[in-house]
């Protein structure tokens, strides 16, 4: 098997402290194909004793991957203790064609938001009061959406996403006879500047 190296970001404590479940990484650094030992030590002699309630601050570890077969090498995990979270504005644009109702998967937008830590909520306020709870499927009607972030004892300033709808429309093609031979042509429907 083959061991991965991971960067750890939790968010800690006013003592910049954290107490992580090294588990949830197991499939990430073994990538399945074996079982993850979590040790202090680079020459792995030091267990590390309960990997499922970890209490550190910023340190690194080390992880190796064993299956019934062979060990992989050791490789270094570091952990860095988050202080706080930052959510980040940015805005959401939809197109919608011949006046269709615009679903938006607002989970595309999460990585964007909380620059991959952390778990987003989205709200319909700014107080964080009204959760949108269908963020695969929501239907804006062009307003002002909230997010914030949260991991762990870290949460972030709830901020506004706006939501921007443009719309556009099929051309339909128009044919007009301007004398007993000719046809002239042009496309309904179609803006002069894009």
């Amino acid at each position: 098997p083959q061991a991965v190296s991971v960067a750890i970001q939790e968010c800690g404590d006013a003592n910049g402290q954290a107490t992580i479940d090294l588990t949830s990484y197991d499939g990430t650094i073994s990538n399945g194909t074996g079982t993850v030992e979590w040790y202090l030590d680079m020459a792995h002699t030091q267990a590390i004793s309960d990997p499922t309630n970890y209490l550190t601050g910023n340190s690194v570890i080390y992880a190796i991957v064993s299956n019934s077969n062979c060990t992989s090498g050791v490789v270094a995990i570091s952990i860095d203790i988050l202080s706080t979270l930052v959510a980040t504005v940015i805005p959401i644009e939809v197109c919608v064609t011949d006046q269709d109702t615009p679903l938006i998967n607002l989970t595309v937008y999460n990585p964007m938001i909380s620059g991959g830590i952390g778990t987003v909520t989205w709200y319909r306020d700014d107080g964080g009061v009204n959760i949108i709870t269908n963020t695969t499927s929501f239907k804006p009607t062009g307003e002002t959406i909230f997010a914030g972030v949260s991991s762990g004892l870290c949460f972030s300033e709830i901020v506004a996403i706006p939501v921007e709808i443009y719309s556009a429309f099929t051309p339909v093609p128009v044919c007009v006879f301007t004398s007993g031979d000719s046809v002239s042509m042009h496309w309904e429907g179609v803006a002069d500047m894009y």
